[in-house]
């Protein structure tokens, strides 16, 4: 949750959502789970839902997954890199997706 503010992105909050999935280098998160998200964040003045944020065990580039999830939910897609813990943001504009600047603090 969080706020955008001239166009850059303040998370506030995280919500963290279940893997359904039954593998570690899969993950399903429960569609369920980000309505929810919403909600909440509708709860709380002032704050959207402005980015997905998950892990990957291997790199930062968006999975084939990812690609179909931006499809989906058209939010800004942070994905973090487990073993270097470096981070890219992603966000699908129209029928392409590009990468967008991210600073975690």
């Amino acid at each position: 949750m969080g706020v955008e503010v001239s166009g850059v992105i303040l998370v506030e909050d995280i919500v963290i959502g279940e893997n359904l999935a039954e593998s570690a280098d899969t993950f399903y998160l429960d569609p369920v789970a980000i309505v929810e998200a919403y909600r909440y964040a509708e709860l709380i003045a002032g704050f959207d839902v402005v980015a997905l944020i998950h892990t990957h065990p291997r790199g930062v580039q968006p999975s084939y997954a990812d690609l179909k999830g931006m499809e989906l939910w058209p939010l800004t897609w942070i994905i973090v890199d487990v073993g270097s813990c470096s981070a890219r943001a992603w966000l699908r504009d129209e029928e392409k997706v590009k990468e967008v600047p991210v600073e975690l603090v």
